[in-house]
């Protein structure tokens, strides 16, 4: 049975499921809570919560090692963790034949392909984690894919949640930690590409933000950039929303908040 989860709420109370926040590096506990709701929540994403009335079999664990070898997952996983890995990978790859590539490995837990026959065959990627990760592991599948890719959390035996982006993780994080703009004057047209390649989607010919979010998301990208008052910054954000709402695509194309 599956549920589109559409409460922010509801969200972030899964978000605590799939991630363990006590295992962080890098930032405090409460920086990469609020740096995985704006990547999984605030940004268009669509979540699924999957629960099924069976659980895996035992069985495809015997399956998935005489195949492809046993899932032998480091960072102090126990052999319950490893099991449900490989149990999850026989099914989704073997009996439900979802994946056309799936492969067990480590932060993240698992990477595959899927064919959407609905996007002219296009393989969409997917990386996942079994039970809980740490932030930086969801972190690293994330930056890995684009527009409508997928992450799965395999939460047990019975449930599993799964993200599709409406919008291009890759990208952003390009834009966001390894951009390095030298000035305001060359920012004007840098910030209209940023927006094009993160929230349109060239396969579907639509745009995943509607006009009316477009400012808010200059503000984000301009809000990078030190300006010494609101004055200076609106100098820079008028002529983005100005230029964003001139762009032909917008007549061509259905959008979507």
């Amino acid at each position: 049975m599956s549920k589109i989860i559409k409460s922010d709420k509801e969200k972030e109370d899964l978000l605590g499921d799939m991630v363990n926040f006590q295992r962080q590096v890098g930032m405090s506990a409460l920086d990469w809570v609020d740096h995985l709701k704006l990547m999984l929540i605030k940004m268009p994403a669509t979540w699924t919560l999957a629960t099924h009335n069976e659980p895996f079999k035992e069985e495809y664990i015997k399956l998935w090692i005489e195949n492809y070898g046993e899932w032998r997952h480091c960072n102090r996983r126990t052999k319950a963790h490893n099991n449900l890995g490989m149990a999850y990978g026989w099914w989704t790859f073997k009996e439900l034949k979802t994946f056309s590539d799936f492969k067990l490995s480590d932060a993240p837990d698992f990477k595959g392909k899927i064919v959407g026959k609905q996007l002219k065959n296009r393989k969409f990627r997917v990386a996942g984690d079994i039970g809980q990760c740490t932030p930086s592991a969801i972190c690293n599948g994330i930056k890995s894919l684009c527009i409508h890719d997928l992450w799965i959390s395999v939460l047990d035996w019975n449930t599993h949640i799964i993200i599709e982006f409406g919008y291009n993780p890759s990208k952003y994080y390009e834009y966001h930690i390894c951009r390095a703009f030298s000035s305001i004057a060359e920012f004007n047209v840098p910030v209209l590409e940023q927006i094009k390649d993160v929230f349109f989607c060239k396969y579907c010919n639509e745009w995943t933000i509607t006009k009316s979010s477009i400012e808010e998301i200059a503000k984000v990208w301009v809000s990078q950039i030190d300006c010494k008052n609101k004055s200076e910054s609106r100098k820079i954000i008028d002529p983005i929303i100005d230029k964003c709402h001139q762009l032909s695509l917008w007549d061509e194309a259905d959008y979507y908040s």
